[in-house]
């Protein structure tokens, strides 16, 4: 037998495997399989540039959208449109000049000895800062970070300072700003809470006997958020088949049985996620595929080439046949 014939023997194998596909399609290393299911999730987590300014993060098990700038962060729920509610949080009363940066899912604000950082993850919009010295107009032994909260939430405040409920026009709490916590140098907690200020949230850190840096630390998530199997509902991996040569004006319609896409006589793959939004809000449910090219010590655990459709809803790659 060929090793074009093993090949396809071995996709053959793979496609009748697809309604495992959760668990790992059958021939297929496990680790591999969760290796490129982990490196498909956080790449939906990564924040993208939208002008020179500004920046942008979907979150999309928490459904949220959040804007950065080197001044703050507005969020938003993802595909609520110009109706849906807006919570901003901007530190307030920190007079260095701010420089705004990002790398992967992280962005960070640097402004002087301060520097917060948000971190996007399934879990949440983590929000942060790490303060490298004592600033030095601070209260005596207390540590206060004022922030200036807009938008059209209003907050109120879980007993012992712990956490914010923001609630709409309705009696719904939409997100809860929370999980506050500070830790010293040498890895001990210090006390925080939040406290009420007019217009906004102060932060206050027992940091008596602290070594600085002092890192606080909080996240904002989605009120009574849950996890139901894959991202988003995306379904990633029910639809697989081997790549063959694509068409790249109708990608996911019409693939080969099998083939090799780039000509090195080892077959390879696509794995079509049908129900991916497209960066959030108003690209729903476009789809993408993501093409693993076969090597000599297996498939890749990187895509070597992504296709996403460009109409809402087009469940692109419903069928990868």
């Amino acid at each position: 037998m060929t090793r074009h014939a093993i090949k396809s023997a071995w996709l053959m194998s793979f496609l009748l495997s697809v309604p495992g596909l959760a668990a790992g399609p059958s021939g297929v290393d496990e680790g591999w399989w969760q290796r490129v299911r982990d490196d498909i999730e956080f790449a939906d987590y990564r924040i993208t540039r939208t002008d020179g300014q500004s920046c942008q993060a979907v979150n999309r098990a928490q459904r949220l959208i959040a804007s950065f700038r080197d001044d703050g962060v507005v969020v938003r729920p993802e595909g609520a449109g110009p109706g849906g509610w807006e919570w901003g949080v901007s530190l307030d009363c920190y007079g260095s000049e701010a420089a705004l940066s990002i790398a992967e899912n992280r962005v960070e604000i640097v402004r002087g000895p301060l520097t917060e950082w948000y971190v996007n993850s399934p879990d949440s919009l983590a929000h942060r800062f790490t303060i490298s010295s004592p600033p030095p107009d601070r209260h005596r032994g207390k540590l206060v970070l004022d922030l200036k909260v807009t938008g059209t939430l209003r907050p109120s405040f879980v007993s012992g300072g712990e956490a914010v409920d923001f609630f709409g026009a309705g009696s719904v709490s939409v997100l809860r700003h929370g999980g506050l916590e500070a830790t010293d140098a040498m890895g001990r907690n210090a006390t925080a809470r939040f406290t009420a200020i007019p217009g906004g949230v102060r932060i206050v850190v027992d940091d008596a006997g602290a070594v600085y840096p002092i890192t606080i630390h909080s996240v904002a998530t989605s009120a009574g958020w849950t996890v139901s199997g894959d991202e988003n509902g995306a379904r990633l991996g029910q639809c697989v088949a081997p790549a063959g040569d694509e068409n790249s004006d109708q990608f996911g319609w019409f693939v080969a049985a099998a083939g090799d896409v780039n000509g090195d006589g080892y077959a390879d793959v696509i794995v079509g996620a049908h129900m991916h939004d497209v960066g959030g809000g108003a690209n729903a449910n476009r789809g993408r595929a993501y093409v693993y090219l076969g090597e000599t010590s297996g498939l890749a655990t990187s895509p070597a080439w992504t296709g996403s459709g460009d109409e809402n809803n087009a469940d692109q790659d419903v069928a990868v046949v």
